[in-house]
């Protein structure tokens, strides 16, 4: 009779338990930059700038009309706007180009879908954290330089990398390198 009212418990427990680790991996659902944009107004400065500035290069503060050029949008340049939150760029899916010159970034979780990425370039930053990069398969050129990075493993997958510059970061260990074969350019400058 305990092995059946244990069975039964664990059976009970497991029901109970399991929807939740179910939903624990269960992918977040990324918001359009239309639904970005119509929240500007309550989101933080940092989010904040990041929409006016995607605004500015789509030429139009109409959220809608913003959001329907920006869905075809392959090359996106936010240099000099001092970016710090990614957020709103998460659901533009069709970006190949991506360059954020002189920002303020530390998370790149918010690039992790960007999976047609081909050009990243994030340099003068705060960037430390690789790990988000690690799906980007379609990238050839990466610009990390000027960041705070000294772990490479995250980006050891990214064998179609033709040109990767990561002058003054903090690296010791080069070994995550060894297997990006299509390797040419190299800068470890500062390092």
């Amino acid at each position: 009779m305990k092995k059946i009212l244990a069975t039964i418990g664990t059976a009970v427990f497991l029901v109970s338990v399991l929807p939740m680790v179910a939903g624990a991996v269960e992918p977040i659902e990324v918001k359009t930059f239309a639904q970005w944009c119509e929240e500007k107004e309550s989101v933080p400065e940092a989010t904040r700038r990041t929409i006016d500035a995607v605004l500015g290069q789509a030429g139009t503060n109409d959220c809608q009309l913003a959001d329907r050029k920006l869905r075809d949008l392959t090359n996106l340049d936010l240099s000099y706007n001092a970016i710090s939150d990614l957020k709103p760029l998460a659901g533009l899916i069709n970006l190949e180009n991506l360059r954020i010159s002189l920002g303020n970034i530390s998370d790149l979780e918010p690039l992790a879908g960007l999976i047609k990425l081909g050009r990243l370039s994030l340099h003068n930053s705060r960037i430390i954290n690789l790990k988000p990069l690690a799906g980007l398969s379609k990238l050839y050129l990466l610009n990390l330089s000027d960041n705070t990075i000294s772990d490479l493993k995250p980006l050891r997958g990214l064998t179609n990398l033709k040109y990767l510059n990561l002058r003054s970061n903090q690296i010791n260990d080069l070994k995550p390198l060894n297997g990006l074969i299509n390797l040419t350019e190299l800068n470890l400058n500062s390092n």
